[in-house]
């Protein structure tokens, strides 16, 4: 079974994301039309000058619908799950 894969694209930087907004994910390949509302944002950062690392795990619930291989709708109400930030400069 295929995985579905989404992205969240922004060029801000980091520390003006936002993340904790309204997010509607954009699909690879028109199968997805979900949107993700985060209620809570896991940070991680490290700051060692050479190596700079800031991950931002985001808790939330997802609402939309996914459009299978066969062409069948399911609609997602409500379900919870999460979405990952991640800017790294080495």
């Amino acid at each position: 079974m295929p995985i579905l894969r989404a992205q969240i694209s922004t060029a801000a930087a980091p520390e003006t994301l936002g993340l904790l907004q309204h997010h509607h994910p954009a699909p690879f390949d028109g199968r997805l039309d979900l949107s993700f509302t985060p209620f809570l944002d896991r940070t991680a950062k490290t700051d060692a000058k050479l190596l700079v690392s800031e991950v931002h795990q985001m808790l939330g619930k997802y609402e939309g619908f996914v459009t299978t291989e066969a062409g069948e709708t399911i609609p997602i109400d409500d379900l919870t799950g999460f979405a990952e930030e991640h800017f790294a400069k080495w």
